[in-house]
């Protein structure tokens, strides 16, 4: 059944052109970067100071883990990720809790102010209103 799957997604992903699907992955890896620039900025906001390798290194261990369904939104999860991986560089537990707060409270309410505006606007469609 699982080799069914696999051979399923793997006729799907070739009937896809090529450069569309490089194009694809390569905008995704800009999108993923750019959060690990925020997570970065917000280091530096807090006082921390290390290189952005450690963020290139240390954010898609911590996405990865909070992917585990075991709590709501991944939520202490995260934090204790980021305490873990932090700590080995000599980020204190309270700092390292604070990024992760931070950075989900950023991503909260963008997704608040998204939703508001999704449900109260006009939506638009590639700059046309919806008629």
């Amino acid at each position: 059944a699982r080799t069914e799957k696999v051979g399923k997604v793997y006729r799907a992903m070739r009937t896809y052109d090529g450069l569309v699907t490089a194009r694809v992955l390569g905008i995704s890896l800009v999108f993923d970067a750019s959060w690990i620039v925020v997570r970065y900025l917000i280091a530096l906001a807090l006082g921390v100071r290390l290189s952005v390798w450690y963020f290139l290194l240390f954010i898609p261990i911590i996405s990865l883990v909070t992917l585990v369904p075991i709590s709501f939104s991944g939520l202490g999860v995260r934090e204790g990720a980021y305490v873990y991986l932090f700590s080995q560089v000599g980020v204190e537990a309270p700092t390292a809790i604070s990024m992760s707060l931070a950075f989900y409270g950023l991503r909260l309410v963008g997704g608040i102010i998204g939703g508001v505006i999704y449900a109260l606007g006009t939506r638009t469609y590639f700059g046309r209103a919806e008629e």
